[in-house]
């Protein structure tokens, strides 16, 4: 039996007062999307606004793509049954041009907005957006580029930063995480130093009166922690230059943690308690005094030079005509707000503004709508705009305000609900819940009345009940349980696969009784280890699919791929080449390859076994040399992304996936993976992507919404979703708020002023740089924001159930259990699942998989054969370079095609107009050579200088650089007979390759190509021209009939010889 609907009111004024602002706060599953829908469908019906006119903007891109769905099929199915003749035109014209109306995200309605208008925002009419890593990479260029200005030109202060103890290495992660609040004035103060050198010298005085306290020989062999640092500390002294305050500071430093001793290891009991006593007095007294004068004496220092490397940002930004997504925000509140013009244009294109999920969107967004929706247009204090009655509609749930991290803030919530009461609009409330039956809500309902106040507070939203709609009539699995882990479990890694495997387990003994696997969602509280579980259910043979932040080399066959990479960017890496031969491409096991050591044999995979040293167990190392050799020589001949895509082939990498039980999610990341390397010109560059894509953080997200599947995510990532059976997972990871607090920021209604601390990670802890005056009191008030919103976090969690919900617990100790407040409170019973055999399967269903996998087989090798025949061939001017070798020449050490690569991008920078000299360093590392050899990179580019091809670029009309190319000739082609020496080839031929230099001097066009040959003999100049000569004249054959003009010479400039050879 179903309940009467106790918000029955708010719903009808939701749908029937459509000239009324209203802020709704909706709990969780009370239909809010539907209440959001109907009052759109009605304001059209009712001729209250056309569909061009209404602006719906949504949290996500998903809720966007949902509520376009959902808001065309509730007009379709209106326009049917209505027989109005005036409301069903309306409803016509609705659909007829439902392309008009916005439904997106702030972003994309900011984009819409600045697209329209961007002149007005002083933003390029060809503005590009750009992605979040795009965004940072940009950002550190930014950073490269000003602290190569500062080391030129303003040297001191680059030495005076360095002076304060500080690497600019490690002020990288901090500048990266400012650039996120771009509206934000950061709170800094100048100081003068503190005087240290007191303080100092007394706790050293201090240590060396301990230090006889200290046995000369240590008792038991071991000295205890203080001793430790007691010791370590007058060593230092003694042989260290302290002579710096960073110096001074960074001894004291160590001193500021819990000390402990061990008494029987001192000179007596007394002396050990009477000089940890000491100790811990003058830490408390003196030096902790001293660290926090200290660390604001840097951060106002740092902090300025924070600000102008974000300046520095800004201008790149701008420069390159690129917005991020904080731009989009910015310029368009600052456009609404500073042009009334812009603004009433824009009133009245949009005169309805619907909001959803308002309590975790972007505080500008709150500037926006107000004024946007203002009745006086030259209003600029958007707290002081009063919105026009039925213009701004917003929905949101306090209660589930859980995005603090990514810059949302109650306290605008807050603002929000009290300005639109204020300006004449109504605050609504829906509570009943459509999504969860009654045996869940109601001991919900028990915890979160203890835990949330009865009034809204600055920190926290008021309790609002669940009104379930549905009662439990116990016709199915319902309720609360928990999943619990024996107490021999005490390891966190051996807890987390156990309740992993269990979860599995469960999951699957439910589908044999008849459940779907979409009916199963698992949520953790962090990103960490969701691959744990996603492992356990495809090892159980589970559909899954992973929606979070995930680090790709938690699957260590991604790790082995970025092995395999990392050997072949550099042949001589011992250790990246016993890496690969011992992992699942290759295989040899640790014995063999001690036996090919002790046998003589090399970790080098040029080198072969001669009579003389004859190696036992030889084959398969041998095979995987040739392999590599193999590998390595691609590098010379295809593109960076191409090397790399034919080693994934060949290794047999895609079935490995499929083998080990990975599904298309896996296969998709690394189709990703090849694409994002395809930007890579070099192959340095290409394994360096990799590594990043690999070791680095990746947003992984369940696009395949309607797939039977298990669903695994973090809570985050849950928002507006549901399941009948939610597990909440991974019961051993609960982080201290207050360790993670790295910044404050405290709102105004006109200005946002941050507080920020520097930090740098010290293993696996941060450590302090720098902080803020009265940082202690800014940190507790941001511990207050986020200790309530952890309780919000469980509330989301527990309410995606509709009809169990599976808390996982430890028998031995559940302090580190995020759901244990929860667990607490509830008291749930332990579940039972009927005891069926999980790998239980018909010999029937088993026989029927493996027919359709061998017919599978069979039709794939069928099509395989079919297409198997080459369609078409490439060519490359560069392809016959090898043969070169071949030629009786004496060559200089020190060449080869790196060093080629090297010297040709040396001179494209050059030709480029940048200051070649900041770059050969770079250069040098980049291609794996000794900075020794900066001086000799450096007198060819002088060389160069000197040429008369240098003469001439200085006043060309045009100068192209590295230009690449690339013709298809069919087989009649004149050109194609020239490159192509067999005739029973008739396929079409695809010739490309890159030209180092052209250009137009004195309105005749010039081809150059640089050779880096290091030819002892200057005769031998004329033997590699005529070598050459095949390779320019095909150039200037291609650019004549691409560029439909003609080269008036063809040069090689020989770089070692400083030789220029006209062909």
């Amino acid at each position: 039996m179903n309940k009467q609907i106790i918000d029955e009111v708010a719903r009808h004024k939701i749908e029937q007062h459509l000239t009324q602002n209203f802020l709704v706060e909706a709990g969780a599953g009370s239909g809010k999307t539907t209440s959001l829908v109907n009052r759109m469908v009605n304001m059209i019906k009712m001729g209250t606004c056309n569909i061009w006119e209404i602006a719906a903007i949504t949290f996500t891109k998903k809720a966007a793509e949902e509520l376009t769905t959902r808001f065309q099929t509730k007009l379709e199915n209106e326009w049917r049954v209505e027989e109005d003749p005036s409301k069903k035109q309306n409803l016509e014209s609705a659909l007829a041009n439902f392309d008009q109306c916005f439904l997106g995200t702030v972003h994309s309605f900011c984009s819409c907005i600045l697209r329209e208008r961007p002149i007005e925002a002083g933003l390029d009419l060809q503005f590009r957006e750009i992605e979040e890593r795009e965004d940072q990479h940009l950002a550190i260029q930014a950073w490269n580029n000003f602290f190569e200005k500062i080391r030129v030109k303003d040297s001191e202060r680059y030495h005076f930063i360095k002076r304060l103890g500080i690497p600019v290495s490690d002020l990288r992660q901090c500048f990266l995480r400012l650039i996120a609040y771009p509206d934000v004035d950061w709170v800094y103060v100048e100081k003068e130093p503190p005087n240290i050198s007191r303080v100092y010298h007394s706790f050293l005085n201090l240590l060396k009166e301990a230090n006889h306290a200290i046995p000369s020989e240590p008792i038991d062999g071991r000295y205890d922690k203080l001793q430790e640092l007691i010791l370590q500390a007058i060593r230092k002294n003694k042989y260290e230059n302290h002579e710096t305050d960073a110096m001074k500071i960074g001894l004291l430093e160590t001193f500021n943690k819990q000390l402990t001793i061990t008494q029987k290891l001192w000179s007596s009991k007394e002396d050990a308690k009477y000089y940890l006593d000491k100790i811990v007095d003058f830490v408390d007294m003196k030096i902790q005094p001293l660290l926090e004068k200290w660390y604001e004496y840097v951060h106002g220092h740092i902090m300025p030079l924070m600000i102008d490397i974000m300046h520095e940002y800004e201008i790149l930004k701008k420069q390159m005509s690129y917005v991020n997504f904080h731009d989009l925000l910015i310029k368009t509140a600052l456009l609404l707000k500073e042009n009334s013009e812009v603004r009433g244009y824009f009133q009245e294109k949009y005169r309805s503004i619907l909001i959803d999920e308002f309590q975790d969107t972007d505080p500008i967004q709150a500037e926006i709508m107000f004024y946007i929706t203002a009745e006086n247009l030259h209003e600029q204090d958007w707290t002081r705009c009063r919105p026009k009655q039925g213009s701004l509609f917003v929905v949101g749930d306090p209660k589930q305000a859980i995005y603090r991290f990514r810059r949302a803030d109650i306290d605008i919530y807050n603002k929000v609900k009290e300005l639109i009461g204020n300006h004449g609009g109504e605050i609504l409330e829906l509570t009943m819940n459509f999504r969860t039956l009654d045996s869940v809500t109601n001991s919900l309902n028990s915890f979160f009345e203890e835990k949330l106040p009865i009034q809204a507070t600055e920190y926290q939203a008021a309790f609002k009940p669940l009104h379930s709609y549905f009662n439990d009539n116990h016709s199915t699995f319902s309720g609360i349980y928990q999943s619990i882990i024996p107490k021999e479990y005490v390891n966190k890694e051996e807890m987390i696969q156990f309740d992993a495997f269990q979860i599995a387990d469960t999951i699957n003994k439910m589908i044999h009784q008849g459940h779907q696997p979409k009916e199963f969602m698992i949520l953790t509280r962090y990103n960490e280890n969701l691959e744990v579980y996603y492992r356990a259910l495809l090892e159980n043979n589970i559909p899954a699919h992973l929606s979070g932040e995930i680090t790709l080399a938690d699957m260590t066959d991604f790790q082995e791929l970025f092995h395999l990479v990392e050997f072949v960017k550099d042949p001589t890496n011992t250790v990246q080449l016993l890496a690969v031969l011992r992992g699942p491409f290759f295989g040899v096991s640790d014995q063999e390859l001690f036996e090919w050591k002790s046998s003589g044999g090399s970790f080098d995979i040029y080198w072969t076994p001669s009579e003389d040293n004859a190696v036992e167990s030889t084959f398969d190392i041998l095979q995987a040399f040739e392999q590599l050799q193999t590998y390595v020589n691609w590098k010379y001949q295809y593109s960076p992304a191409t090397v790399i895509e034919k080693m994934i082939e060949d290794i047999g990498f895609y079935p490995l996936l499929i083998l080990k039980g990975y599904g298309k999610n896996e296969c998709q990341h690394l189709s990703s993976i090849i694409a994002t390397i395809r930007s890579a010109s070099t192959f340095y560059e290409a394994a360096e992507l990799l590594n990043e894509l690999i070791f680095t953080k990746r947003l992984v997200l369940n696009m395949d919404v309607g797939a039977n599947a298990v669903r695994i995510m973090n809570v985050h990532k849950s928002k507006g979703l549901e399941a009948e059976i939610v597990f909440l997972a991974n019961p051993v990871k609960k982080i201290d708020v207050k360790e993670r607090i790295s910044l404050h920021i405290k709102r105004t209604n006109t200005t946002s002023y941050g507080y920020f601390i520097v930090q740098k990670l010290n293993g696996f802890q941060t450590k302090m740089i720098a902080c803020p005056p009265e940082w202690s009191i800014h940190q507790t008030e941001e511990c207050q924001y986020l200790i309530e919103e952890e309780t919000r976090i469980v509330y989301v969690a527990a309410t995606r159930a509709e009809k169990a919900l599976i808390i996982s617990t430890s028998e031995k100790t559940n302090k580190k259990n995020p759901w244990n407040e929860l667990v607490f409170a509830v008291q749930p019973n332990r579940i039972q699942v009927d005891d069926i055999m999980a790998s239980e399967i018909t010999e029937k269903e088993e026989q029927r998989k493996i027919n359709v996998s061998n017919d599978y087989i069979n039709e794939l090798g069928m099509w395989i054969n079919k297409h198997i025949q080459p369609t078409y061939a490439t060519y490359s001017p560069t392809d016959d370079k090898d043969d070169i070798y071949q030629l009786d020449i004496d060559r200089e050490k020190g060449g080869g095609m790196l060093w080629g690569t090297l010297i040709h991008e040396a001179f494209e920078k050059l030709i480029r107009g940048m200051k070649i000299e900041n770059h050969i360093e770079d250069l040098l590392q980049k291609y794996g050579f000794s900075l020794l050899r900066k001086h000799e990179v450096y007198q060819i580019i002088q060389s160069f200088k000197l040429t008369k091809i240098w003469d001439q670029l200085q006043t060309a009309e045009n100068v192209l650089t590295e230009i690449p190319f690339n013709v298809r000739l069919s087989s009649e082609d004149p050109l194609y007979k020239k490159i192509r020496k067999t005739k029973d080839q008739h396929y079409p031929l695809l010739v490309k390759g890159v030209i180092d230099l052209a250009y137009q001097y004195k309105g005749n066009w010039y081809i150059v190509d640089y050779k880096t040959d290091r030819s002892k003999d200057r005769e031998d100049i004329i033997r590699l021209t005529s070598y050459y000569e095949h390779q320019i004249t095909l150039y200037r054959e291609l650019w004549e009939r691409i560029m439909r003009t003609s080269v008036h010479q063809i040069l090689l400039y020989f770089v070692f010889t400083d030789d220029i050879c006209i062909v």
